[in-house]
């Protein structure tokens, strides 16, 4: 059912355009939240918004920002203190990774990962959450991750130390915030139905894997009941007890020898 919101309530969502995040976009303008989305790609982002306001009348804010460069949180940041935004959800689905050996990826791409994967999660939580406590409406910080952060990945080695960040950051930060209006959020979903992997070089089985609308749909009523780790799918959550109790070093060797099957 459509909540009743007021028309200064937003939802900003980073990789809003495809994926996790455009799932997100869509579930929760049902509900009622204009949107502000963030994305690279322009005409995926005329295309998004287009959708959205067609068919739920919402308010919807598009935003170019490439967040694997330095500094550019600071354009959404702007345009939040511009046009006087209240955001209730801050929902970040950007993400970037690369499938590979470290020492023969560029050291670029693995720059940008931390980029995106971890300085533009901090920078927009510093000033989201101060933004959020200050209105004092209950509101949500969600942080899509990784199964792969729960666990040694070599060959995506920058990509799941970065979401071990996340995972960590949204733990330490969900307590800090404990006594607050704000619920911080990690989800962890696994292999989705998604271009993600195949963009950064992995071949992917999507035989087993959940679509991103099932995602959101475990994810947010799990965040709106307030829980901080979110593994969704019951496949997932055996994997992730799992990484749990293996210990590294045999998580190592298997994906090791899974490599040189691969490359037979």
């Amino acid at each position: 059912m459509k909540k009743n919101l007021t028309n200064n309530c937003f939802c900003l969502i980073t990789g809003g355009t495809s994926g996790i995040g455009a799932s997100f976009a869509f579930k929760l303008s049902e509900l009622g939240y204009n949107l502000l989305i963030v994305g690279n790609n322009k005409s995926k982002l005329i295309k998004t918004s287009n959708n959205i306001k067609n068919k739920f009348n919402n308010k919807v804010f598009a935003i170019q920002c490439d967040l694997s460069k330095e500094n550019s949180h600071k354009k959404i940041i702007s345009v939040i203190k511009s046009k006087k935004l209240k955001i209730k959800f801050f929902i970040q689905s950007a993400g970037m990774g690369y499938y590979g050996k470290f020492t023969k990826s560029e050291l670029s791409n693995n720059l940008k990962i931390i980029e995106i994967n971890i300085k533009s999660i901090v920078s927009l939580s510093y000033f989201l959450a101060k933004h959020m406590m200050a209105h004092n409406d209950e509101s949500y910080i969600v942080n899509i991750g990784s199964l792969s952060g729960f666990c040694p990945s070599p060959e995506m080695t920058v990509y799941s130390c970065s979401k071990n960040f996340i995972e960590k950051f949204s733990e330490c930060l969900n307590y800090e915030l404990r006594k607050t209006n704000i619920q911080v959020s990690y989800i962890a979903p696994g292999q989705t139905k998604t271009g993600f992997l195949k963009n950064f070089g992995k071949k992917t089985d999507h035989k087993n894997s959940m679509t991103s609308d099932n995602v959101v749909k475990i994810a947010l009523k799990n965040i709106l009941n307030k829980k901080t780790k979110i593994i969704t799918g019951h496949t997932n959550y055996i994997r992730y007890l799992l990484f749990k109790i293996i210990p590294n070093k045999i998580i190592l060797e298997y994906f090791y020898y899974k490599s040189i099957r691969n490359k037979q």
